[in-house]
């Protein structure tokens, strides 16, 4: 029986191997330099590309939920836990033993494999399945180690609020998970899972927000989405992320279209003053991050298709071409060879 998961630094490992194919397909290294990055770190577990890992997801759970289908032709009344005892420990055998970790195979099989005891309970209508299904993403996530999973289970969780109680109370809980995830983004932790379920939030919770606010309007949502945008403008000046970047410009451009939307006019009048607001953020926007003060800036440093890992070798090339002082002078007063002695001396 081998190890669990992945331990912290070798978690880290595998997310540098994903991002230096990312630098490969941006042109940043070229296909030698993605195989040194690789070739330094190594790591035993299994683990696939990003297509195929959405392949693989997509093939077990269709096989799952051909082995349900099966049992369901047969009337089995425990079709759903038998099912779901055999996709976990297979699922559990791939992990442990031939040490499956982001292939999509192990993580269809758990995912999938949790929902299948809820399926009977799907056409009840009963609010309690979302909140079983939001149970069984966040411990398929927590499991697998998937963000995404853990975010489908934060969404359920939400929409639970909202078909328990109201659409008021799931925006004002979506808003404050938002912060929560905000606030708690900058800190450093020691798995790239916990920051991408955090990323994942906070760019999911604006959205709930607004489709509440949809559904129905109320004073209290507008300030909810309005404490999102705060909280993620301050992050992203402090800290400079790009997921509070990205939550402050989408929870100000939902506020704006919302505020926007209850002002009574014609509609090209709405039109201007929208346009109007979403240009004023986004110069303000531009004219901070214009100043480079680390992390990212809105004014590229540096050519896209100029090598990382060649910069320091372009940088000692330019200093070993540049004259010292008296190769300098010698060319000035001898006129050497070159240009058929234009300095006048021979």
């Amino acid at each position: 029986m081998g190890p669990l998961r992945p331990t912290p630094d070798q978690e880290r490992q595998l997310a540098l191997m994903a991002r230096a194919r990312g630098w490969k397909r941006a042109r940043l290294i070229d296909a030698d330099q993605t195989r040194q990055i690789e070739s330094h770190l190594t790591s035993t577990w299994k683990h696939g590309s990003r297509l195929s890992r959405v392949a693989f997801f997509l093939l077990s759970s269709l096989a799952v939920g051909s082995l349900y289908g099966i049992q369901s032709l047969a009337d089995l009344e425990l079709r759903g836990w038998i099912t779901a005892a055999f996709a976990v420990g297979v699922a559990e055998i791939l992990i442990s033993i031939r040490r499956f970790m982001h292939t999509g195979v192990e993580e269809g099989l758990y995912l999938t494999g949790l929902f299948c005891p809820i399926f009977p309970d799907l056409a009840a209508h009963n609010e309690q399945v979302l909140l079983l299904l939001s149970f069984a993403s966040i411990a398929a996530g927590l499991r697998v180690l998937n963000a995404w999973f853990v975010v489908l289970g934060i969404a359920f969780g939400l929409v639970y609020v909202g078909a328990e109680f109201d659409p008021i109370h799931c925006g004002l809980a979506a808003s404050l998970a938002g912060v929560i995830a905000l606030c708690a983004l900058p800190f450093p932790f020691q798995r790239p899972f916990h920051t991408k379920w955090l990323t994942g939030t906070a760019l999911l919770t604006p959205l709930v927000v607004w489709g509440a606010l949809r559904i129905d309007v109320e004073t209290s949502l507008l300030y909810g989405l309005a404490a999102l945008m705060i909280a993620a403008s301050i992050v992203t000046m402090m800290f400079r992320l790009h997921a509070a970047l990205l939550s402050a410009i989408l929870s100000a451009s939902l506020l704006t279209f919302e505020l926007v939307r209850q002002v009574d006019g014609r509609v090209e009048t709405k039109l201007m003053l929208c346009g109007t607001m979403l240009f004023a953020i986004a110069v303000m926007i531009e004219r901070w991050l214009r100043t480079p003060r680390g992390k990212f800036t809105s004014q590229k440093l540096i050519e896209p298709d100029l090598r990382v890992l060649d910069a320091a070798a372009i940088y000692s090339a330019a200093g070993l071409a540049a004259p010292d002082g008296e190769s300098s002078q010698r060319q000035e007063d001898d006129g050497g060879f070159g240009g058929a002695g234009a300095s006048g001396k021979y």
